[in-house]
Order: structure tokens, then sequence, then C-alpha cells
């Protein structure tokens, strides 16, 4: 009986130290800043696109947008995509657009709505592109109802190049 009560001390002396030593090998994973000043960059080993993330609240913490940018593979078309996750219900017909001064407003196009959030995507091209690397901000609007103003906000757009640079190399 001994022998079997110290085979289990040994085994439980083992599975300890076997999930010490992995948390202190998963921890600097989880540690590791992949942020590039607002931006957060991720690359999910089942994507083969990295993208780069910034959610934005309002004063009083209510959410207004989570934005995504994600490179494109494609040697045509446009350079980045950007995906606007917005909260449900908002007025589709109104729009949702994006501007980096002095540029003039560009819309998004609205792909779908559920009970979580709308999503819509703007294709970016090269100029764009290039002013959202040099803005400082962007700003964001759409129309929660159609009876109701505007909700307009902007969005950071420091270490925005940065990260696209990391997410280019990474990809």
């Amino acid at each position: 009986m001994f022998v079997g009560f110290e085979v289990l001390l040994r085994v439980g002396k083992l599975v300890f130290f076997t999930i010490i030593i992995g948390l202190f090998s998963i921890r600097p994973a989880l540690s590791e800043s992949n942020r590039f000043g607002d931006w957060a960059l991720s690359c999910p080993d089942s994507e083969s696109t990295c993208v780069l993330a910034q959610t934005v609240a309002s004063t009083d913490r209510n959410w207004l947008a989570t934005l995504r940018i994600a490179l494109s593979n494609s040697k045509t078309g446009a350079p980045a995509i950007i995906q606007f996750l917005v909260p449900p219900n908002v007025h589709l017909a109104s729009g949702l657009f994006s501007t980096v001064a002095p540029d003039a407003p560009l819309e998004a196009t609205f792909l779908r709505c559920s009970v979580k959030a709308c999503e819509a995507v703007m294709a970016m091209d090269v100029a764009t592109l290039r002013a959202w690397k040099r803005g400082r901000t962007a700003e964001v609007r759409y129309r929660p109802a159609a009876d109701m103003p505007p909700v307009v906000f902007d969005v950071s757009l420091m270490g925005l190049t940065a990260g696209l640079i990391a997410a280019e190399g990474a990809n």
C-alpha cells in the first residue's frame, strides 16, 4: 500500500511540474504583445492572412465599432480590405462612411446584420491605404436609425503602418 502511495505521489509531482513548465512556456505567447499603437495584430494559424483590429467605444463605454484590416493576397485589385463591425439595427440605407482628412468620404458596403452586429466592408486602393498610413485619425460615421442623427467618431491610425508592415512580413 505504501508503494502505491509513493507512486501516486511521484505521478502527482510529475503532473504538477509538467503543468507549471507548460504554463511558463505558454506564458510568453499569451503575454507577448502584438500591439502596434492602437491596433492589435492577429495571425491565426488556420488563416493565411493576418488581421489588424481596433475596437472603438464612446466616452460612456458604449461599443461604436470594430475595424479589421487585412492585406489582400491578390496581385490585382485592392491592396487591403477593411471590415467595419457596428451595432445591430443601424440604418443600412444611410450607409457607413470613413474619411481621412482631407480626402472625400468613402462608403463601405453593408453585407449582413445579425443580432450581435452589422458588417460592412470597403476595399482600400493604394491611395486610400496610403492616406490611412499617413493619417492620425479616420472619421467613421453611420446612422443608428433613420430618425436619429449620425454617430460620428474618430478611429486612431497610430501604429497602423507598423502593424501593416508586421502583417506583411508574417504572411
